[in-house]
């Protein structure tokens, strides 16, 4: 059987979403992958600039500077050849400024939540033939949903791990978050906060972890969401549209609060209620493994453009 021959575009920062899907087309037998994307080495210019230990930093075939977002593909094509049965483009700050003429361009809007501000995804959206939108209540007319996911080869709950931490929050320090973790700190609840931790760092943090926190203030149903449910942590989440359109109910696969109030009690209970929540977490482990991987979220895509 001949295989596919696939160029994914990305920002080819040492962790971004795009990773996961990478990861996935490389070890699917019938695809051949060709990677293309803005490298930056060891750096993620995220808030004041990170440094990432040196083995995360995976290369791209084709290399293009740091500082493209708009690549030309009448350009790109000179380096990357033609031969392609699609163009699969995670947007995450970077898609074609023209649209290919006989190859059919797939673009994954990674975080439209913030770049719909801007208009960045309205100005792809006409040149794209299909547009996957990871969030469900940024959706607009024609767009596919492709919701976040887990990766099971990344994120994995870990039974030999000791628990150091009552509760545990990865990510950007928004305004939302900072009150819930001061708040739960307050009463007593050992808290890790802190953003850059990735790959093994980040599960293994997540692992000594019981309770995973999150807050989305923006309504978006994020990454973290999905990737604490396969780490068997206990979700304590804010309530969001669309959840049970997505199989997650509350008080069977994660704990709601609306205020920093509520969070806090929601977390108590689940530290103190360890056999309870210790069954949300392997119902929400189970779910997400089942329905909610990047395997399933690529297979999707493949499905839609008839490869």
């Amino acid at each position: 059987m001949s295989k596919k021959r696939i160029l994914l575009l990305y920002m080819a920062y040492p962790f971004t979403l795009a990773h996961y899907f990478r990861h996935v087309l490389e070890n699917m037998p019938d695809i051949e992958l060709v990677t293309c994307g803005a490298y930056t080495g060891d750096h993620i210019p995220w808030g004041e600039g990170m440094t990432i230990p040196a083995k995360y930093v995976k290369s791209v075939d084709v290399p293009l500077p740091p500082t493209v977002t708009l690549p030309s593909w009448r350009v790109l094509e000179r380096k990357t050849g033609s031969d392609f049965d699609a163009i699969i483009n995670v947007d995450a700050g970077l898609h074609l400024h023209d649209k290919p003429s006989d190859i059919p361009y797939i673009v994954v809007g990674t975080d439209p939540h913030v770049f719909n501000d801007n208009g960045w995804y309205d100005a792809v959206r006409p040149n794209a033939d299909y547009f996957f939108n990871m969030q469900r209540y940024y959706m607009r007319p024609g767009d596919y949903h492709l919701p976040y996911a887990c990766s099971p080869d990344h994120h994995y709950a870990m039974s030999d791990v000791e628990k150091k931490y009552d509760a545990s929050l990865i990510g950007l320090h928004y305004l939302e978050r900072n009150e819930l973790v001061n708040a739960l700190r307050a009463h007593g609840v050992s808290v890790f906060y802190d953003i850059g931790q990735i790959w093994d760092e980040y599960r293994q943090i997540n692992n000594e972890s019981r309770v995973g926190l999150n807050w989305s203030s923006r309504m978006d149903i994020n990454a973290r969401t999905f990737e604490m449910m396969a780490m068997m942590q206990v979700p304590v989440i804010n309530r969001l549209p669309h959840l049970e359109e997505l199989g997650l109910l509350e008080g069977q696969h994660y704990l709601g609060f609306d205020t920093v109030q509520e969070g806090v009690e929601k977390v108590q209970w689940a530290l103190a209620h360890p056999n309870q929540s210790s069954a949300i977490a392997l119902s929400a482990h189970n779910l997400v493994h089942e329905k909610h991987t990047y395997k399933l979220r690529v297979k999707q895509i493949l499905d839609t453009i008839g490869l």
